[in-house]
């Protein structure tokens, strides 16, 4: 390499390292234009999903309507028939009115059938908007509670995932609100952040490591509200729809889950997870999943001895989120929502109580990083067979470890 190219090379791996260019002002301005497309590429995709650009083979649904068909069939005493395909496949044509969409799977826990149930209670369209609305507006409260006082909310609406989960109409903006609001209030109201925790039962594997991190932070009253939660929504849950709802979702889940997602009916391109980029690169699946195994143990070794030792909220539940993240092996494209949640808390550490910035050299590239991946991961997973998904959790954890270390180091000199 001459010497002008080492020198550009030079100043260009500086511009990265210190993004000083990419300052509040230019953030609220590509996240504004950022936004305008996604929601110009919103309508676009509805127009398209019916029919209104070009003719379609066959009609489209989104995910909202298995919710909504699984509340129709416990509202009218069918809860154990939602576990039956063909059946819960029935329940999905009548709540939209038509036929020939591909089926969309059911494979939540009786937990969440009250709030499917609820959810009828308007006609489909406008639960599915109130539906989004009412999750969207939980997720933005929960990151007011994170971020320091007049941060900009902006960048997290633009972020792609959120247009992701709109779209589909997933619940992955409730999964984000509760796990926001439960690590914002753990300090201050142990007791609610504990019932927001158990909530999460509806979706038990995004909690896999919340027990870990409450155990070892010594936050009982938490962990005990949050247990508390889960045996009561069981318990409502065994009142309303019998012992048999549970014992067909559980062969369900034990008989077909995993090969479900082994099988690639869902591509592994719209996962994120590590056990998903090894197979998208080819590697066997049970040799995947004894290398998910190990990186899940990892990240509960890893949560414990965080969560253990003195550090800030901020990091603690940042590092909690990413190695969620990391430790599922199925969580889809959309569930990144989540992952805004922990740039939120990672944001937090970077303001100092001035209003001033105090990123860490590569924090803003790694930011970069991760706000990119919901934009490109199933492209380049489906094209390329490149396993983007996976650095979203992968970033996170980077930027977390490296600034517990850095507040590790600080509160040792303060010590001595």
């Amino acid at each position: 390499m001459s010497a002008p190219d080492s020198h550009v090379a030079v100043r260009f791996l500086h511009a990265v390292r210190e993004a000083a260019w990419l300052d509040r002002r230019r953030l609220d301005a590509y996240a504004r234009i950022l936004l305008v497309m996604e929601v110009i590429t919103f309508v676009f995709l509805v127009l398209g999903t019916h029919g209104m650009i070009v003719p379609l083979d066959k009609p489209n649904t989104t995910d909202f309507v298995s919710f909504y068909a699984a509340g129709l069939q416990a509202d009218l005493g069918r809860a154990p028939a939602i576990y039956d395909q063909a059946s819960h496949y029935l329940a999905e044509e009548a709540a939209v009115g038509f036929t020939g969409f591909s089926y969309n799977y059911f494979f939540y826990p009786p937990v969440y059938l009250p709030l499917c149930q609820a959810l009828t209670l308007l006609p489909y369209l406008p639960s599915f908007v109130a539906w989004e609305g009412l999750t969207a507006l939980a997720y933005l409260r929960a990151l007011r509670m994170i971020l320091p006082p007049g941060r900009p909310l902006l960048p997290f609406i633009a972020y792609p995932a959120v247009l992701a989960a709109v779209g589909l109409g997933q619940n992955s903006l409730l999964s984000a609100a509760l796990f926001g609001g439960a690590t914002a209030l753990i300090e201050r109201r142990p007791w609610l952040a504990g019932v927001l925790f158990g909530a999460l039962c509806y979706k038990p594997h995004f909690a896999m490591l919340v027990p870990v991190a409450l155990l070892a932070g010594r936050h009982f009253r938490c962990f005990l509200a949050a247990a508390l939660t889960v045996t009561a929504l069981v318990g409502l849950s065994l009142l309303l729809y019998g012992t048999s709802t549970w014992t067909l979702f559980l062969a369900m889940s034990t008989a077909k889950t995993a090969g479900f997602f082994a099988a690639g009916k869902i591509p592994f391109a719209g996962l994120v997870s590590p056990y998903a980029g090894m197979r998208l690169l080819g590697l066997p699946d049970p040799a995947a999943w004894d290398s998910q195994i190990v990186i899940s143990a990892m990240m509960a070794v890893l949560v414990a001895v965080v969560w253990w030792g003195r550090g800030s909220l901020a990091l603690k539940s940042a590092i909690l989120i990413a190695a969620t993240l990391l430790a599922l092996p199925v969580i889809l494209f959309y569930d990144l929502v989540l992952a805004a949640v922990a740039l939120a808390w990672v944001g937090r550490e970077s303001v100092a109580e001035d209003g001033r910035s105090r990123f860490l050299p590569w924090e803003k590239a790694i930011f970069v990083v991760v706000f990119a991946v919901p934009l490109v991961s199933r492209s380049l997973g489906h094209a390329a067979h490149i396993p983007v998904g996976p650095l979203a959790g992968y970033g996170i954890l980077c930027l977390s470890v490296v600034r517990w270390r850095h507040y590790r180091k600080a509160l040792s000199h303060t010590a001595g």
